[in-house]
């Protein structure tokens, strides 16, 4: 009997996703800041040990923390927001047990959580408001669209200049390289409990977030800087958090490569809605379809984006600073300003930038007029309609098919 009772135990033991053998603590939390910064990356989840992992933006901050606890046998335990015998969901679930043990049985487990997790469950339930001096590498932010749609940061590292290293996935779902941009996560929240927000250990979870300790972080802060200074409120957190001014070189550096990480994300959208027409064969996309493959918040992102770049060079050349940038880049910027609307200027910009999209698919890659894209997506030329052709969504004009006259959403 003795032997039997063993025996059961030692089976169960390898049904879980992985066993907790230490408890999360301050010096686990400090651990796991460390890790996000050095050795977590943006393609952590396409490619190597932990390929394969699917992710929109909520799914991948959860991840994150899931690896971590698997890597340092840490519980991870979240909500169970499907309601249900058991409240959470947790390593311990003995769900997985036809998956090889191991990095295999943990892929399975968070990509099945993820079909129930989302932006509301990781604001509401999973995580607790911060106050703005904790923030650190392996907070979350999480906020709401304009168009009502919500998203999801996973803040990386924090600038010496007080802007911050993000990463974030989309939708649809999927396995890729995590979107990655410098600066201040957008739009910003308008109220409880968006904002920035920190993982709660598995004892804070039946609880009021007021019973969780300041000295995890805990505060409410962000929500009173957010009253009295609204719009504003991202430049009162850089004063509280930065070390040293941005010069206007690393300025301009910063928001170029935002602007060429968005279009890459863009590249990857539209080439994955060309795909699913085909998998659909030709029908109109439904509401669910169209909000993931359609583009007008990235859109949106990058217009403000190339603003900001105007802005920055004009910064620049008022103050006398456009030594800051090469030549070729002087040329570039003034191109994108309208100061010189040669082609040759144009040209600049556009290797500045290196926008191509459906490379394979023509003789040539297509390039992108930076500025025709710019006025393309304000006159409506830029099609932000996952229905249309690929030519359309880039504002082109495609001579084989009309656009598309299915229901927008």
């Amino acid at each position: 009997m003795k032997f039997l009772l063993i025996l059961l135990m030692s089976i169960n033991s390898f049904s879980v996703v992985w066993e907790s053998k230490n408890s999360w603590d301050l010096e686990w939390e400090k651990k796991y800041r460390q890790w996000v910064l050095n050795d977590f990356q943006a393609n952590t989840y396409s490619k190597g040990k932990y390929k394969g992992i699917i992710t929109d933006c909520a799914d991948a901050v959860y991840a994150l923390r899931a690896i971590f606890a698997y890597e340092n046998e840490l519980p991870f335990v979240i909500a169970n927001t499907l309601g249900g015998r058991s409240t959470t969901l947790n390593n311990e679930t003995s769900a997985f047990d036809e998956q090889k043990e191991g990095v295999e049985r943990l892929i399975a487990f968070i990509n099945n959580f993820g079909h129930i997790v989302g932006t509301l469950s990781l604001a509401h339930h999973d995580t607790f408001s911060i106050n703005v001096e904790e923030i650190s590498p392996g907070d979350t932010y999480v906020t709401v669209n304009p168009d009502l749609t919500r998203h999801a940061y996973i803040i990386k590292g924090i600038e010496e200049t007080g802007y911050f290293d993000l990463l974030s996935s989309t939708v649809p779902r999927g396995v890729r390289i995590l979107l990655r941009q410098y600066g201040p996560p957008t739009p910003l929240f308008s109220e409880a409990p968006f904002g920035f927000r920190r993982f709660k250990w598995p004892e804070h979870l039946d609880n009021p977030d007021v019973e969780i300790s300041a000295e995890l972080g805990f505060g409410f802060k962000q929500y009173e800087m957010l009253a009295q200074y609204g719009e504003s409120f991202f430049g009162e957190v850089r004063k509280l958090i930065k070390k040293k001014s941005e010069t206007i070189k690393t300025e301009i550096k910063r928001v170029l490569e935002n602007i060429k990480n968005q279009f890459k994300s863009r590249v990857e959208i539209v080439n994955e809605s060309i795909e699913y027409q085909k998998e659909i064969k030709g029908r109109c996309f439904n509401a669910a379809e169209y909000d993931s493959y359609s583009t007008p918040s990235r859109d949106k992102r990058i217009i403000a984006a190339l603003d900001a770049l105007g802005q920055s060079w004009i910064k620049a050349k008022d103050a006398g600073n456009t030594f800051a940038v090469g030549e070729k880049e002087q040329l570039g910027l003034d191109y994108l300003i309208s100061v010189n609307t040669s082609e040759k200027a144009g040209k600049k910009l556009e290797k500045m930038l290196k926008v191509k999209f459906r490379k394979g698919l023509f003789k040539k890659p297509k390039k992108i007029d930076i500025k025709r894209f710019y006025f393309g997506i304000k006159d409506g030329s830029v099609s932000t309609n996952p229905n249309d052709s690929l030519l359309q969504r880039w504002g082109f004009e495609d001579k084989e098919v009309d656009k598309s006259i299915c229901q927008k959403y």
